[in-house]
């Protein structure tokens, strides 16, 4: 029977994957800063600033890029799950499938008007595949859509075909590089979309039945499968990686496609340690508070560093080096966190989320942490405030 939402306490909501989805932000600043700096082995002098490069390609390219992309899927699917508990089968699609319209449209709008490397476009494709792959009792396996999207990046690395961004306009005005995005947006958003479905689709799946299993929502029952997942993944993703080091060294940048293949094993031992540190009794209130406003946080981010970096900006690419980019970053996070959490202790949700979910229920949504006061027939469950 169809209900109406009811609000969910607040203990119901996973602290773990809080956090790793703000550990996660932190690993997204990094390289998406570095990518737009133009901070690749071939750009960089050799000595310590390459080897700052290294460092990034070693540890965090391709790396929480899986690791984000598996707190969407995780994120999706509890978002899913909690529709079809609560309202009938036609009324959750319609629901989850009016957040994911809101999210394309958000990604098409940060897209142009913002930073040319948006991912929400591709995550609001890969959202509404895994609705139709999950009408079913039981979703399907994961492992085959894995292995079918590494046998796509491998195939089109071998085949040198690259999805190229829109060209840097010559004369570099804002309004210039709306434009050159404007021209590109279709074909280049569907080859995004082409390009990662597949493999996309794969880790939300993963996602889901982590979600599913209890895994990640109740870590403690399930440490055996933690540390088996950490003994394989470890030394494939040290093994794997270090020889994408000692390529880049050699010229060879085949590890820059596959990236998100290469990546994914480290990006599960960043996990398997989250788990391990919450399951001991840790906890970073900080990360968890970053976590919470994650899209609001995460288009901050592509604001603040194309405003830096862009030359219809503060045009400041030049005098940042890798060096001093991992610096920034660290502060920026750090004011990141700390913002977060003084918004969050005034505000049930952060603004872009609130923006979200507005949109997606079609009426304008408590912004305060005072949900006595709401009419509990169109009150939301906070359990949905937190959407990546």
């Amino acid at each position: 029977m169809t209900q109406h939402p009811t609000p969910t306490a607040s203990s119901e909501r996973f602290a773990l994957i809080d956090a790793v989805r703000g550990l996660a932000l932190l690993g997204i600043l990094w390289i998406n800063f570095y990518n737009t700096a133009g901070f690749f082995v071939s750009n960089v002098s050799a000595g310590p600033e390459r080897n700052t490069v290294y460092l990034e390609q070693f540890l965090g390219y391709g790396k929480f890029i899986s690791l984000f992309s598996l707190l969407f899927g995780i994120g999706f699917a509890l978002q899913l799950e909690r529709l079809k508990a609560r309202l009938s089968a036609a009324r959750a699609t319609f629901v989850y499938s009016r957040r994911l319209a809101v999210l394309l449209a958000l990604g098409v709008l940060h897209y142009l008007f913002v930073w040319e490397g948006d991912v929400l476009h591709i995550y609001a494709a890969v959202g509404t595949a895994l609705l139709l792959v999950s009408r079913g009792a039981k979703s399907p396996d994961y492992r085959p859509f894995l292995l079918l999207g590494a046998i796509i990046f491998i195939l089109t690395s071998r085949l040198n075909v690259n999805l190229e961004f829109p060209p840097e306009p010559e004369r570099g005005s804002y309004i210039d590089f709306v434009v050159a995005r404007a021209k590109t947006l279709f074909s280049f958003l569907g080859g995004n979309i082409a390009f990662y479905l597949v493999w996309l689709l794969g880790v939300f799946l993963y996602g889901k039945s982590l979600l599913e299993s209890g895994k990640l929502t109740r870590p403690l029952e399930h440490l055996a499968y933690w540390r088996k997942t950490l003994l394989w993944a470890l030394p494939l993703g040290l093994g794997i990686n270090a020889l994408h080091i000692f390529l880049l060294t050699r010229g060879d940048f085949t590890g820059y496609d596959l990236h998100s293949v290469i990546g994914f094993p480290l990006a599960l031992v960043y996990l398997c340690g989250m788990v391990f540190f919450y399951a001991g009794g840790g906890r970073s209130r900080w990360l968890e508070a970053a976590g919470r406003m994650a899209l609001s946080n995460y288009l901050a981010q592509s604001l603040c560093f194309t405003v830096l970096l862009y030359p219809y900006g503060l045009g400041l690419a030049q005098w940042f080096t890798p060096t001093r980019a991992l610096l920034y970053v660290a502060l920026f996070f750090a004011l990141q966190c700390l913002l977060s959490r003084l918004w969050l202790s005034r505000f049930r949700m952060g603004p872009l989320e609130w923006l979200w979910r507005s949109l997606t229920y079609g009426q304008w949504q408590s912004f305060r942490p005072e949900p006595a006061q709401l009419e509990p027939a169109r009150r939301v469950p906070e359990s949905e405030e937190t959407p990546l």
